[in-house]
């Protein structure tokens, strides 16, 4: 989407975004998102899910990173898309899987990296895969950025309660997916998606 495409803020935007966007991993030259439109997904995402004024900080990593980190907190080592940190509990930071790519394991050497939940204020965190985004992008036949904004939309709605193990959740899951996407000015995307 370019940025003549992208839609202005709403006139009643909710609580203005709070939190921390990083690129861990870039995006492919020429496809940068810029931050602005990911801070608006996780605001217009808490808004839709009822989540408030929450911290949410945003990284973007490799899908060899991500999977490595379902593997260390999830205990699966297979790829997905977007990894949920709710840090609404100091004790027990717990990870909400996002949805499931394919299950090949990947393996990074990630000495000194720093990924993984860390002390914030109350809110959570999301790790959102930049390779699992282009791939599924092109698969699909959408937009990079609507692919990426989709995952950041994925992940919030988690920090909100969605769920999207079973299949009412799953279906509820979707239907906030859209109208969040719609709202922030995507297209519908009318391809089936993986359960």
């Amino acid at each position: 989407m370019t940025e003549a495409e992208r839609p202005p803020p709403g006139p009643s935007d909710p609580t203005p975004y709070r939190g921390a966007i990083s690129w861990a991993h870039g995006p492919p030259e020429g496809q940068e998102v810029p931050s602005t439109v990911v801070a608006r997904a996780v605001q217009v995402t808490l808004a839709h899910g009822g989540g408030g004024a929450l911290v949410v900080d945003v990284v973007f990593v490799s899908k060899e990173a991500l999977a490595s980190m379902h593997g260390q907190f999830l205990g699966d080592p297979g790829e997905t898309d977007v990894i949920t940190f709710d840090l609404r509990d100091d004790d027990d930071p717990s990870p909400v899987d996002g949805r499931r790519a394919d299950p090949e394991p990947e393996e990074e050497d990630l000495a000194g990296a720093e990924l993984g939940p860390r002390p914030i204020e109350a809110g959570g965190e999301l790790y959102v895969s930049v390779d699992r985004a282009l791939e599924a992008s092109r698969e699909r036949g959408v937009a990079f950025e609507r692919e990426l904004v989709l995952y950041v939309v994925h992940g919030t709605l988690h920090l909100c309660g969605f769920d999207d193990h079973g299949p009412a959740d799953r279906e509820a899951m979707r239907a906030a997916e859209r109208a969040v996407m719609g709202r922030l000015g995507y297209p519908e995307d009318l391809a089936p998606h993986d359960a």
